[in-house]
């Protein structure tokens, strides 16, 4: 048998023992492995300002309904990647997330 350059013999199959490694299955690698977390954003255009990161959309959107409130600006809530999110519009003087008639 020739030496590979693994250091193992060329050919031999892999040892089954208890000092042997086990393969882990791309399930498993993805259930243990870090997912990335959502982040939002109360963005205003005007100030082109944005707040600081929200792990939920709630809490986003009440920030960007404050600062709305606060200075009569319409401001949304943006993702983690600076995208705005579709419906998130907040206007001065909303209440619950209902524009006012």
């Amino acid at each position: 048998m020739r030496v590979g350059d693994l250091g193992g013999a060329v050919g031999a199959r892999p040892r089954q023992g208890a000092g042997a490694t086990r393969r882990v299955t791309t399930q498993e690698q993805e259930a243990t492995g870090r997912r990335w977390a959502p982040a939002y954003r109360a963005h205003c255009p005007r100030c082109r300002n944005s707040g600081r990161a929200f792990s939920s959309y709630s809490n986003a959107e009440q920030a960007a309904q404050g600062h709305a409130d606060k200075h009569y600006h319409v401001t949304h809530v943006i993702d983690q990647y600076g995208i705005r999110v579709i419906g998130s519009t907040r206007h001065p003087g909303d209440e619950n997330g209902k524009a006012a008639p």
